[in-house]
């Protein structure tokens, strides 16, 4: 998933292979993010929603 009209070589969100949560990864992907429940995927750092869609790899 990405984050609406962002590159998803720049940063997209990937389910964990274990299933707990979402994962930011990219050029530009937070450090080391944990894994996030999908209640927060979209939220940017401010805590706005952001819409998100699938990648097109």
């Amino acid at each position: 998933m990405v984050c609406l009209g962002e590159l998803p070589r720049r940063r997209k969100l990937v389910r964990t292979a274990t299933g707990s949560g979402w994962v930011e990864i990219g050029s530009f992907a937070s450090a080391q993010t944990p894994p996030m429940p999908w209640a927060r995927v979209g939220l940017c750092q401010f805590g706005r929603s952001h819409p998100v869609v699938p990648a097109n790899l």
